[in-house]
């Protein structure tokens, strides 16, 4: 996972944007819970046909910024309660190099990436609004950093 002496500076969890409107996800921690995998099943299949080529994207999962590359790992629920859930595997992996910007606007609750010739919006979970502001400006600072 981490190479030696690599360090994890920030870290957030989101998601793809919904594939159906009103999601349960998009309902708060309870509808969250509610959601389980029954849910986010139903939306794979949708949201797999709008990845954008060279983003590795799953249902749930963290987005850590090093201080040499993003690392994207798909989460996966303890007994199924996302609530609960934990890193399972690496999806993949971005050099900051990759990436152009990175914002988060709290007003719609969207974390957005800029790559080369196009951006990507992901929703980040109620009550991770904190950890989605400094990783966007930890990521802006890293990038910043490279050039």
């Amino acid at each position: 996972m981490l190479e030696p002496g690599e360090t994890i500076l920030a870290a957030v969890r989101a998601q793809p944007p919904s594939a159906r409107p009103g999601s349960l996800e998009s309902k708060g921690p309870i509808g969250y819970a509610l959601a389980g995998g029954i849910d986010r099943a139903l939306a794979t299949a949708a949201q797999q046909r709008r990845d954008p080529k060279g983003f590795p994207l799953a249902p749930d999962m963290a987005i850590a910024v090093t201080d040499r590359r993003f690392i994207v790992w798909e989460m996966r629920g303890v007994l199924g309660m996302p609530l609960l859930a934990r890193p399972h595997k690496v999806r993949g992996i971005l050099d900051l190099s990759d990436v152009e910007n990175v914002e988060f606007s709290r007003r719609t609750g969207r974390l957005s990436l800029w790559l080369a010739s196009r951006s990507l919006e992901l929703e980040v979970p109620i009550g991770h609004e904190a950890a989605a502001q400094q990783f966007a400006v930890t990521a802006r600072e890293r990038i910043a950093a490279l050039r």
